[in-house]
């Protein structure tokens, strides 16, 4: 949203700023100016018309990964990976919570935990699956925003489309790999990650290794 081209009055300049239309108004302050653009020197009325306080910005919400499974376990899946792009508003509060990574299986027989969440803006993504551990039930990978790797004689925890993929089935001598946000896990090796709009040369959300 933007303030008028033509008659402006001081309600619409607090609404741009995310002021109550009554509230008063400093001409001299820096949220003033700075949607003016007029850093210094003197200011008008006309200096605000059709000026607009947001800015664009892109979220990338990636959640925390998932543990691995112990002596031969599957690899944690990568956390849910999402990106989004919006226009932030002046004076509106965003709240960003960040997912941590979940910790490695604590015994032999069983699997990894899980990776905790992320929100921001209007994403949220899941935290990575657990590698699979030593015993049947948990020998599976785990599902996530991209699924843990299995143990010998488990399956591969499923990843959620759009965030992840899962993980990859194990050999023999090694559990599978993780599920990535580009691709699932292999054999052994952790799906790889994936590059955001906002940084194209940083990856994120790669699958541990199993």
């Amino acid at each position: 949203m933007a303030t008028p081209t033509g008659q402006i009055g001081l309600s619409q300049v607090n609404a741009e700023l995310g002021n109550s239309p009554s509230a008063q108004i400093n001409m001299d302050s820096a949220p003033v100016r700075g949607l003016a653009g007029v850093p210094t020197g003197e200011i008008s009325m006309a200096d605000l018309q059709g000026k607009s306080s947001s800015v664009p910005a892109t979220f990338v919400v990636v959640a925390g990964g998932g543990g691995g499974g112990r002596d031969d376990g599957g690899g944690g899946g990568a956390g849910g990976m999402q990106f989004t792009s919006t226009d932030l508003n002046g004076g509106t509060t965003y709240n960003i919570n960040i997912g941590g990574g979940g910790t490695g299986s604590p015994d032999v027989a069983l699997a990894g935990n899980g990776g905790q969440s992320s929100a921001g803006g209007i994403l949220t993504s899941t935290g990575g699956g657990g590698g699979g551990g030593n015993s049947t039930p948990n020998r599976n990978g785990q599902p996530g925003g991209s699924g843990g790797g299995a143990r010998n004689q488990g399956g591969p925890g499923p990843g959620i489309p759009g965030q992840g993929n899962s993980g990859g089935g194990a050999s023999d001598q090694n559990g599978g790999g993780g599920g990535g946000k580009a691709a699932g896990g292999g054999t052994s090796n952790g799906g790889a990650g994936a590059p955001s709009p906002a940084q194209p040369a940083t990856f994120f959300a790669g699958g541990g290794g199993g």
